[in-house]
């Protein structure tokens, strides 16, 4: 059936209770946020749209607020919000909706705030309908600006029209989606800390002999255990330049394609076999990625060969304990020089440890893999469904 005929059948089923309502005649709040006054580090936070990703906020992301600095209240954040990314290509709409009051937050000037008349549109409700496909393609669509720097303005916003039954009805539909998106913050809390589990498990090896490895300093007089060495990263591993893939030219969703910070999309193919080290090199400057299946690291990026056969979960875990982020170039885009990557002093056990460790943590990161696969199923089925509770074709 296509999508003119789930709406006429909608139509003529009565299934909404309202048609063709403008958002801003079913909302209360529909707002910019403000621009910050920076600061490094505050009990003040900044939400942005970097940290705005779908059903998460990624806290390493946000930003802090001088909190001398007044900041209009009702741009706080709380439970019942609606944050849109409303700028940038690749990011804009992107949604999420706060389960929760979060800790003294407010949203940068590059998100748009909505808050509900609650006793006729639950929020819940309107976040799905903005995350359905249909909504999140007209979102686009009415985006504004150079290939650069899209806009999505206020007025654009408060002009698209939303069909909804009545406030029961909504909350019934929003009761049989939620799980979805539960079932998946679960997975990604426990994938979140089963990574912290392996990294406190790897710096175990270190800490036992008293060595403390975010202290080390070149020409630093340290007692060594036997087998342990100081070592520079050019003696155990080199850094590949990954090779570009335009989003454009990505078919298939077979292998996971890495950017600087992480999975930035799919492919039919794949260029390194797994499992596999990525480094951020532009962009998101020393970022470590680990992959257990075969991917495609791309130009903004490094891949990790090894010259020792230590175990590729050792590297990624050893790299995690490098500050490279000290080393980016002072450029408009930052970007790791690799000689002075490799430059890069570290300790390393002896092989055979080394070696114990990246086989004994192999089924640690196995099931993360495992939890991650779950959670690409969740959201398949979640969208599958999604647009068919919206239009009332599933019977509730």
């Amino acid at each position: 059936m296509t999508q003119e005929k789930l709406d006429e059948y909608t139509a003529d089923s009565g299934f909404y209770a309202e048609e063709g309502v403008p958002l801003s005649d079913v909302c209360r709040f529909m707002m910019r946020g403000k621009h910050p006054d920076y600061v490094d580090n505050s009990s003040v936070k900044v939400l942005n749209q970097k940290a705005v990703r779908w059903n998460e906020i990624q806290e390493e992301h946000l930003k802090y607020h001088n909190p001398d600095t007044d900041m209009f209240e009702n741009r706080f954040l709380s439970e019942g919000d609606i944050v849109v990314n409303s700028t940038g290509v690749g990011t804009l709409g992107r949604c999420y909706y706060f389960r929760y009051t979060p800790d003294n937050m407010f949203a940068d000037s590059h998100l748009t705030i909505l808050r509900t008349e609650e006793d006729r549109l639950d929020p819940e409700y309107l976040y799905y309908i903005l995350s359905s496909p249909e909504y999140q393609k007209k979102i686009l669509n009415l985006a504004s600006g150079s290939t650069g720097q899209t806009e999505l303005l206020k007025r654009d916003i408060t002009s698209i029209e939303i069909s909804f039954p009545d406030i029961v009805t909504q909350k019934k539909i929003v009761k049989n989606i939620r799980p979805f998106d539960l079932l998946e913050k679960n997975n990604r809390n426990i994938i979140k800390n089963l990574d912290i589990c392996a990294q406190n498990i790897f710096e175990g090896m270190f800490s036992y002999f008293n060595i403390n490895l975010s202290t080390l300093k070149r020409d630093q007089e340290i007692d060594l255990p036997e087998g342990f060495e100081i070592k520079k990263l050019d003696d155990i591993l080199s850094l590949e330049y990954g090779d570009g893939l335009p989003k454009r030219e990505r078919e298939g969703n077979k292998y996971p394609v890495y950017g600087s910070n992480g999975i930035t999309g799919s492919h039919k193919e794949s260029l390194i076999q797994g499992p596999g080290v990525i480094v951020g090199r532009k962009g998101t400057v020393g970022a470590i990625s680990l992959s257990m299946e075969d991917f495609w690291p791309i130009d903004t990026t490094f891949y990790v060969e090894p010259k020792e056969d230590y175990g590729m979960l050792f590297y990624y875990h050893l790299l995690r304990t490098v500050p490279f982020q000290h080393l980016q170039s002072d450029s408009a885009v930052p970007g790791l020089n690799r000689d002075a990557a490799l430059n890069q002093e570290v300790i390393v056990p002896p092989l055979e440890q080394a070696q114990y460790f990246s086989e004994k943590i192999q089924p640690l990161h196995k099931l993360r893999l495992s939890l991650k696969k779950e959670n690409e199923k969740t959201r398949e089925t979640k969208e599958a469904i999604l647009p068919q509770c919206l239009l009332g074709n599933i019977d509730i």
